[in-house]
């Protein structure tokens, strides 16, 4: 029997193509592990690891009485990393049922194995369904959102936040780099379906929540600001108005608004910039207050001198200037309170233009107020190579300058402070997230404009002009205030010359008159049929110190009585500690209100409760504890009906402190403790239902 016989050239061919094919593998794996390693390593590092935004709170924005005025709330957000195609159309496809976006699908399988948001910031209603959906690539986290429990109160100032949560406008933009927060980090890794599993409960880096702002404004008084300008640029068709309250003393910011119904700026979204330090006007006669500060500064003339008014017109250079009404000899007294436009002229011929620019100067006009708002325009205050007669003329008439109504209200707050200037300003401290104050606003003296004595003789002239001069009709028998009226016709920027039929009227003042607390000024942009400052926003001013005076008595604890009519006044908070709950000062020293004023007591009870309610309730459905100081325990109870925690009432009557404070979540509280003032004998609900038997506006018949 033979043998098999073994063919070599067989063999030889076996073992050179098994030993080819492990040198084949062994130089991919070097290529693979060693030549292109990195990329592998990176691919999947793409593919499987991944790393989380962790989101952190933006800072919320506080009252100078510890009200939060914007402030984040949590929302639950849901994404997707799943990378095949199919997860993706089903995901699309049963998420767009609940959510109703269309094109979700499609959005999807763009960006397939990657982060796909599918709804971002979710109602507690839309989040409880999604999560209901219990799809296994698609997870959630929680963002924060924007809110602001006012509403659209002082959004002016306040501003707006974009999508992301970055400040767009407003404080919001000029504060972000303090309120921004500063996501965190955590780990992940995913699977082949797309399912994301986090590696550790510690993030890699920790979030870290923005800072907290006190600002100055009070809250109430920008209601009670709102609410009459609102009402002004309604009555008199107006295309617009502003308002702004400065404490005289300290250079504060109490408030501060614009409206113009075309442009809807009561939305919030709408708000692109502050227009009280942006937008320009020609302040008219208020900015004859500058010239006769000047005059009496420099003591050129006894309040009896007098001067030839020329008839209702009078030639400057050979210029004409017109008064709107014909006045023959007039006294320096006079021409201020009847606000003659050619008796101001020939008066302050004696200043002479560079004197009086100097003035203008030294007052703030034709540079930024420096408020801490964006964008401040500086206004204009040329300065002419020569000064002529006419140029004086018309600039201490307030023609041919313009300004902002934060600038006008700064100017009038000086006259009130005795001729010094004090800086205005509206952030009063920043607090980081372990609640440390890292800034904090010191009251600055900017210069002294004028010297006591001639603000003081000011001051009575501002007086004279509401007893008798051109605000005689926003007069109040229970409110001693000064200020100063302004018309003036608006520019025609396509001819270089005026409007015959368009107007600006304004008011500047202070009060209570024997002792300024509060100055400012009331703007109104064309209104029709009258046009005339003493007729349309004297009034508005005059109303709005009446309703903070009162304001300030409620909260000082005593209510004034008329003959046997028993009001209260505008606002429903009790008096409340100095301190803050951070010990800090929180709410400006009015002194004695004694000095304030006498007289009845009035208010709109029932529209400064129903904001209170509204507020408080958008609070409570945050999840966040509100401020229940001033509502009554019937009131209190009921909004916190199905919260789930237990309350504590000590006393009866209006909730006056509250344990624990706002801002605590409802879901971490255990019990709330609400202590009341006492008894009043069932005056309290009576006295907050009162309404003023005096109609609102009465001193405005005219």
């Amino acid at each position: 029997m033979k043998s098999a016989r073994v063919s070599v050239p067989r063999l030889a061919v076996l073992f050179f193509l098994i030993i080819a094919g492990w040198i084949a593998v062994l130089v991919r794996f070097v290529q693979i592990q060693i030549v292109e390693g990195a990329r592998y390593d990176n691919l999947v590092a793409e593919q499987c690891w991944g790393e989380l935004q962790l989101s952190a709170r933006r800072g919320a924005i506080y009252d100078c009485r510890n009200n939060v005025l914007a402030f984040d709330i949590p929302k639950e957000s849901f994404f997707t990393y799943a990378g095949d195609p199919a997860t993706l159309r089903e995901i699309g496809r049963v998420v767009s049922k609940v959510t109703g976006e269309k094109g979700l699908v499609k959005r999807l399988l763009e960006r397939p194995g990657q982060y796909n948001s599918l709804v971002k910031c979710a109602d507690p209603d839309l989040a409880s369904r999604i999560a209901a959906l219990d799809l296994d690539s698609v997870r959630s986290n929680v963002e924060y959102r924007r809110l602001y429990p006012f509403g659209t109160l002082g959004v002016d100032y306040l501003g707006q936040v974009n999508v992301d949560n970055i400040g767009v406008s407003g404080l919001e933009v000029a504060l972000n780099e303090d309120l921004n927060a500063h996501p965190g980090l955590a780990a992940f890794q995913r699977d082949g379906k797309g399912r994301v599993y986090r590696l550790s409960d510690r993030p890699v880096v920790h979030p870290a929540d923005g800072c907290d702002v006190t600002l100055t404004v009070d809250h109430e008084y920008q209601q009670i600001a709102e609410e009459e300008l609102r009402e002004a640029v309604n009555k008199w068709t107006a295309k617009a108005g502003m308002v702004v309250l400065i404490e005289v003393k300290s250079g504060r910011i109490l408030a501060a608004d614009y409206y113009c119904p075309s442009e809807d700026s009561n939305a919030v979204e709408n708000v692109f910039k502050s227009r009280l330090v942006t937008d320009l006007f020609e302040p008219g006669s208020t900015f004859k207050l500058v010239a006769f500060a000047g005059m009496l500064d420099q003591e050129l003339y006894p309040l009896h001198a007098t001067t030839y008014a020329g008839m209702g017109e009078f030639q400057f250079n050979g210029r004409t200037l017109h008064d709107d009404k014909p006045h023959g000899e007039i006294s320096l007294r006079r021409a201020f309170e009847l606000s003659s436009n050619i008796a101001t002229a020939r008066f302050s011929q004696k200043l002479a233009g560079k004197l009086l620019y100097k003035y203008a100067r030294d007052f703030g006009f034709g540079q930024p107020p420096e408020t801490g708002l964006p964008e401040e325009e500086r206004g204009r205050l040329v300065k002419p190579r020569n000064f002529t007669d006419f140029w004086t003329a018309q600039v201490s008439i307030g023609h041919g300058v313009s300004v902002t109504a934060m600038q006008m209200a700064v100017a009038f707050a000086t006259v009130a402070n005795d001729g010094m200037m004090m800086q205005p300003y509206l952030v009063e401290e920043i607090r980081n997230d372990s609640r440390r104050t890292t800034q904090r606003s010191i009251q600055h003296e900017v210069r002294r404009v004028i010297s006591v004595k001639a603000a003081r003789v000011l001051q009575d002239l501002m007086g004279g002009v509401v007893d008798s001069g051109t605000a005689k009709a926003a007069r109040l028998d229970d409110v001693s205030f000064g200020g100063k009226t302004g018309t003036a016709q608006k520019p025609n920027l396509s001819t270089s010359g005026y409007y015959q039929d368009r107007y600006m009227a304004s008011f500047g003042g202070f009060y209570p008159r024997e002792n300024p607390r509060v100055a400012g000024i009331v703007v109104l942009d064309d209104p029709q049929p009258v046009h005339y400052g003493g007729y349309t926003t004297g009034p508005v001013f005059a109303e709005i110190a009446r309703r903070t005076t009162l304001l300030e008595k409620t909260r000082n604890g005593w209510i004034a009585e008329s003959a046997g009519n028993r009001a209260t006044a505008l606002s429903s908070v009790p008096r409340q500690s100095a301190k803050s709950q951070h010990g800090l000062d929180s709410v400006p020293d009015f002194g004695n209100v004694a000095q304030w004023i006498d007289g009845k007591s009035t208010g709109k009870q029932s529209q400064i409760l129903e904001r209170r309610m509204i507020a408080c309730a958008d609070s409570v459905f945050a999840g966040i504890v509100p401020d229940f100081s001033g509502l009554s325990v019937r009131e209190a109870l009921s909004l916190l009906e199905g919260s789930g925690c237990r309350i504590r009432v000590i006393g009866n009557g209006l909730v006056e402190s509250q344990f624990p404070c706002t801002g605590i979540a409802i879901a971490d509280l255990d019990t709330l403790l609400l202590d009341c003032s006492p008894s009043k004998g069932g005056k309290d609900e009576a006295q907050r239902a009162t309404e003023d038997s005096t109609s609102k506006g009465s001193h405005r018949q005219r």
